[in-house]
């Protein structure tokens, strides 16, 4: 298993999602985890030098149910 892709190549798989092709199918025939494509875009579209907001929430399951809980401070 590989242990990164290259730019270029990330770029390009990245180009087929965005003209349309599923990503299970993209992922399927390179032969690579469909995760690691919706990482990338997930990347992508958070843009270089981004992060998330403080104050924003996540929720957590719980072993009483779901809780809210504030993100680390940073």
């Amino acid at each position: 298993m590989p242990l990164g892709y290259p730019p270029e190549f990330r770029r390009k798989v990245l180009d087929l999602v965005k003209a349309g092709r599923p990503v299970r199918q993209v992922a399927a025939d390179l032969d690579m985890p469909s995760q690691t494509i919706y990482v990338w875009l997930r990347q992508r579209g958070r843009g270089p030098g981004t992060r998330r907001l403080p104050g924003r929430r996540r929720v957590c399951r719980g072993l009483s149910g779901f809780e809210l809980r504030s993100p680390p401070a940073e």
